[in-house]
């Protein structure tokens, strides 16, 4: 009888329309080797573990995802396709701390807690995480109107900084994240919704961020 886990994941750049906070549950033999091939998908920042609940058979995260669905339809991320069909997916809009209470319930009832683990962020997740959270302005790493930046691994695609959170860009003007995900999708084949901009964009041979994180040490 081979082991594996039900995974809580979180990405800080995945949340609902309105701001709801997103979790993915799922299982896998290996968590970290699954957390890297997720990070590795559509999404422009890593997946974080939140928590683990060890288990004894495959697909044991499907009877938890058939008890979630029954206790609220709503929660579970359900994506449009193009025959109008309805592609059920593992995320859903909960707090990771809900999610786990769940599991907490779960191992509570059948003696199983020391096989549930609450994982702690490492100290480069909570790095990515602040630069997310805290808003970025160009004021922040000394740059100003006027000058310019480039895509990373493109040094011929320039745009102008117009203000503290703007550029100009083939004459019209973009927010930083918003230029960085027509770019990257025109460029690089990233099909992203949402990008943090100063990690795509360079000053002087270094991104954005790590400017910023080099002046914050």
């Amino acid at each position: 009888m081979s082991k594996g886990y039900i995974y809580i994941m979180t990405n800080p750049m995945l949340h609902g329309e309105n701001g709801e906070q997103v979790v993915k549950i799922g299982y896998a033999d290996d968590v970290e080797k699954r957390r890297v091939q997720l990070s590795r998908t559509a999404v422009p920042a890593d997946f974080i573990v939140y928590a683990t609940y060890e288990v004894n058979e495959r697909l044991t995260d499907q009877t938890l995802h058939n008890m979630i669905d029954k206790l609220n339809p709503d929660l579970r991320i359900k994506e449009s396709m193009e025959d109008g069909k309805k592609k059920v997916r593992e995320f859903y809009y909960m707090e990771p701390e809900d999610a786990f209470n769940i599991l907490e319930a779960i191992a509570t009832i059948s003696g199983t807690n020391k096989k549930l683990k609450k994982w702690g962020k490492t100290k480069q997740q909570k790095i990515e995480e602040d630069d997310i959270k805290a808003p970025f302005k160009f004021s922040m790493i000394n740059l100003k109107p006027g000058m310019k930046i480039y895509l990373l691994g493109h040094k011929d695609i320039e745009c102008e900084i117009v203000d503290d959170k703007r550029v100009e860009y083939n004459g019209e003007i973009y927010s930083l994240s918003s230029l960085a995900v027509k770019l990257l999708k025109e460029y690089d084949n990233k099909n992203w919704i949402v990008a943090q901009g100063p990690k795509y964009f360079c000053y002087k041979g270094k991104t954005l961020k790590d400017i910023r994180n080099g002046l914050n040490k």
